[in-house]
């Protein structure tokens, strides 16, 4: 009897232990920042590109932010200024549930209320070894108060000091400081980080009257100058895209940060000769944490007339750092996607290229073009011989 009581508490245990754990609120206001901490044991963990928002079962456009610390996930995001009832969905992650591996979508619904929050802020974590940036905005009609208190988690004790108020704040403190903001101010907040011996992880809880946000903040040693690496990718880092004329499609890119410091200052263009055909969702970045990841929207606007055109979205960071993804574009005449599609660009590099919505059609319709246009040529030479000796023979 002990024996089969152990066993059932060891499964038990398991499944504590191995299934996905959401901290979540159930109600957010309009335009609150979303956050949420995801705990578990992921084979494959969430990316950018699984991570979906709906109201009620359509998919809606809010873009989401994403962060590792230590073992656990934190997803970000603005949310809407639209009531009504909202689902956080990740899909095509596997995971252990209990002792099995599920493939299973995690849905976490949630609320958004009539009411407005106070204020939103730009994140919902902050990895650094330096110093980062928080950008908050007043939603509401009238002045509101914000207060912000730190306190240390785990590892040794760190000190913020704000380029703000030019002071250093100790996380050891349960008061920090407050600063006003006007009817639809934005103001950003620089926080230098104190020098530490070891990764710690501290808190900076934001509140105001109505609203509170707690941040989790990881930092980690500061690194010599030539362990310091600056450095960052487009995923995918080229895109063959094919579109019917006069056509809408959207797109994501992903803008890596692979280094072990914070970027600063990212400025995202689009090259001239691509410029009237493609749209992204941002040209700026304060910044950009080690491991953070960057979701672009992009939508591409194809001619009336087929045509062929290239060039590149680049990304800027510190002045000196750039990266970029080279684009081609393809307007295709009554061009319908299938579903099983052929590589018609063999030509292509494998290093440099991702193939998107190609299309198997093209490759064959121009050889059937190639046919028909010679067999027009043919028909041609053979009337004008024909009209050559009859008209001949009428002469003689």
């Amino acid at each position: 009897m002990k024996k089969f009581f152990l066993v059932v508490c060891l499964i038990l245990s398991l499944q504590l232990i191995s299934s996905i754990e959401f901290n979540i609120n159930t109600e957010f206001s309009q335009g609150e920042t979303f956050l949420v901490k995801i705990s578990g044991n992921f084979l494959s963990p969430p990316t950018l590109s699984n991570i979906f928002f709906y109201k009620d079962h359509t998919r809606v456009s809010i873009a989401p932010q994403l962060s590792k610390i230590q073992d656990e996930y934190y997803i970000s995001a603005s949310l809407p200024e639209s009531p009504g009832n909202y689902s956080l969905v990740l899909e095509e992650v596997r995971y252990y549930k209990g002792t099995k591996v599920s493939e299973e979508d995690l849905v976490k619904e949630f609320i958004i209320t009539n009411n407005t929050a106070d204020f939103s802020v730009d994140k919902g974590a902050v990895t650094s070894s330096n110093k980062f940036t928080l950008t908050f905005q007043n939603l509401q009609e009238n002045k509101i108060t914000v207060n912000v208190n730190s306190k240390t988690i785990s590892g040794g004790t760190v000190g913020f000091f704000d380029s703000l108020f030019g002071s250093s704040v100790s996380t050891n403190t349960s008061s920090d400081y407050s600063f006003d903001l006007s009817s639809g101010e934005i103001k950003k907040i620089t926080f230098s980080v104190s020098q530490v011996n070891e990764s710690t992880l501290s808190e900076i809880t934001l509140s105001s009257t109505n609203t509170n946000y707690v941040i989790p903040v990881y930092i980690i040693p500061n690194l010599t100058a030539q362990e310091k690496e600056y450095k960052m990718n487009f995923e995918p880092d080229s895109l063959y895209l094919n579109l019917s004329t006069n056509s809408t499609q959207t797109k994501f890119i992903y803008l890596n940060n692979t280094g072990t410091e914070t970027l600063e200052n990212i400025t995202i263009s689009v090259s001239k000769s691509i410029k009237d055909y493609v749209n992204i969702s941002r040209e700026s970045l304060d910044e950009l944490g080690p491991a953070s990841v960057l979701k672009l929207e992009v939508s591409f606007n194809s001619d009336f007339d087929p045509k062929k055109i290239e060039g590149q979205i680049t990304a800027t960071a510190n002045g000196e750092i750039y990266t970029y993804s080279a684009i081609f574009l393809t307007f295709i005449q009554n061009y319908i996607p299938t579903e099983i599609e052929k590589d018609p660009y063999s030509e292509i590099p494998e290093n440099k290229s991702e193939l998107i919505d190609d299309n198997p059609a093209q490759t064959s319709t121009s050889s059937t073009g190639q046919i028909i246009g010679w067999v027009i040529i043919l028909a041609l030479i053979g009337l004008g011989f024909w009209f050559y000796k009859t008209k001949y023979k009428k002469a003689k």
